[in-house]
């Protein structure tokens, strides 16, 4: 990633245990230290999730502005508040931005002939 680089974390997780997680199920940061959250905030399960079924995880962050490798924590929790299963995320950021290199263009040529009137 690069410094201060926006992404989408998504992750997609199956319910294989008996009870169905309902939109009070949440994804939630584990950790004490605020800036591994990369700028996202705790979001509650989109839809009903059945056994069997799975569900796309959606966090909206944003890479920190200095190089460096990263490792951060979150939870599941359900609708009682209790933390049920742990999920890693850890990046990598380099050192500068990217930039837009140069592109060579061509220059246009005319296909036209030009029309000459003389002076009078």
């Amino acid at each position: 990633m690069f410094p201060d680089q926006a992404f989408n974390l998504v992750w997609t997780v199956k319910n294989t245990g008996t009870t169905t997680w309902n939109t009070r199920y949440q994804v939630r940061y584990f950790l004490t230290d605020t800036t591994l959250r990369f700028g996202s905030a705790d979001i509650k399960f989109p839809k009903d999730v059945k056994p069997n079924e799975s569900v796309d995880l959606t966090l909206s962050m944003k890479a920190p502005n200095r190089a460096g490798e990263y490792n951060t924590v979150w939870v599941l929790t359900n609708a009682d508040g209790a933390n049920f299963y742990t999920l890693y995320l850890k990046i990598r950021v380099g050192g500068s931005t990217p930039t837009a290199s140069p592109t060579a263009t061509a220059n246009p040529t005319s296909t036209e002939t030009p029309i000459v009137t003389p002076n009078p």
